[in-house]
């Protein structure tokens, strides 16, 4: 068994356009030993990001939203609004016969 952090990580630029979408630009995925380690990961990695929402699946929270001003000076872009979509997943597997 292990666990497995699933980041979506989501963003829409910066404007007045109320209707402007997220677009999922990225996916990261971790597997770490243990819970702990996992949560350890999330914590460091959102040491800063104060907005904090809940994600739901059919009622029942499973994870968070971050969500946090970015940009990307490399680029020379306007900074835009990110969300990264967080959950973790225990995984046991099992083999099976083909």
């Amino acid at each position: 068994m292990y666990y497995k952090v699933i980041i979506d990580e989501t963003s829409k630029q910066k404007s007045n356009k109320p209707n402007a979408e997220y677009n999922r630009f990225n996916q990261v995925v971790e597997t770490f030993g243990t819970k702990l380690e996992a949560e350890r990961f999330i914590a460091e990695r959102f040491t800063d990001i104060k907005k904090k929402s809940k994600v739901y699946r059919n009622d029942k929270h499973i994870g968070w939203i971050y969500g946090y001003s970015n940009e990307d000076i490399s680029h020379n872009t306007e900074s835009w609004w990110q969300e990264d979509w967080v959950v973790i997943t225990q995984v046991e597997e099992k083999p099976v016969l083909f």
